[in-house]
């Protein structure tokens, strides 16, 4: 069962703010100075990212992904907010260009599901000019931290073991040395919290156990989450539901993301 358009935009939206420090934070790793600058995003799913990247000064983006349900959704997102993005489909692993297409290549939240990261990455050098940079972006699972002062520190500490449930570190630990591996230089990470600090508003009780329900049927449907954990997940969600009627809190959650980038050798 793959991510749904709703998932990928509105998780991200919440996740990643303010999204002009995220964009300046992603020119200055990339080196983009306002000059005109061709980048490719691989694995582009709706073009969240890709519309980041559009909105730096000096940018040419195109987004390249396997799926055409989410790539017609960032077709249609980015006609909407007004950002010239070209969208094609593709295998990260296969690109559909020869080697030194791009000034800069970029890769958001994927590389995870490859065993073997050098491989995609490999393929994000190659479309890389020489002395371009490649970035990525991918999690660290194990970082997860989550407080709600209107929750006991039981159900903190299960909302933090729920995050992390059925997954290892993320890839985001790999990919410098992946990167190095791949023949990169000058490597550089940064991270960044996905999630933070938020009040929980504008959301019904209803709507928020279905978007917990839907998360942890898809968890158990791969393999991520034992059916003999549900009902205690389930549970946690329905005690933070009752919780929330207390009013708005502030609550601090999310995981560390990894910003890596690397410089592809002049030869």
């Amino acid at each position: 069962m793959g991510y749904t358009v709703e998932h990928l935009e509105t998780t991200r939206a919440r996740g990643f703010g303010p999204l002009p420090v995220l964009r300046a934070a992603m020119a200055a790793m990339l080196e983009l100075d306002g000059r005109p600058a061709r980048l490719l995003d691989c694995g582009c799913g709706t073009g969240f990212f890709t519309r980041q990247y559009a909105r730096i000064p000096g940018v040419t983006a195109v987004g390249l992904d396997m799926d055409e349900t989410l790539l017609a959704a960032a077709r249609e997102l980015a006609a909407g907010e007004g950002l010239p993005v070209e969208f094609v489909r593709g295998d990260i692993t296969a690109l559909p260009y020869p080697d030194n297409s791009f000034d800069c290549v970029a890769s958001d939240i994927l590389l995870e599901i490859f065993p073997d990261k050098t491989v995609p990455i490999g393929e994000l050098v190659r479309v890389c000019r020489p002395g371009g940079r490649v970035l990525c972006m991918e999690p660290n699972y194990r970082s997860a931290v989550y407080h709600d002062p209107r929750l006991t520190s039981e159900d903190n500490r299960l909302w933090i073991d729920w995050m992390q449930a059925g997954r290892a570190f993320g890839a985001g630990v790999e990919l410098p040395g992946a990167m190095r591996r791949s023949g990169l230089e000058d490597i550089r990470l940064i991270p960044w919290l996905w999630g933070g600090v938020q009040e929980e508003e504008g959301q019904t009780e209803e709507d928020f156990l279905q978007e917990q329900e839907a998360g942890l049927a898809q968890g158990i449907q791969l393999g991520c989450i034992p059916e003999t954990d549900a009902e205690a997940y389930r549970a946690l969600f329905r005690r933070t539901a009752a919780a929330r009627r207390q009013g708005k809190a502030a609550v601090m959650h999310g995981i560390d993301v990894y910003l890596v980038c690397g410089r592809k050798c002049v030869l």
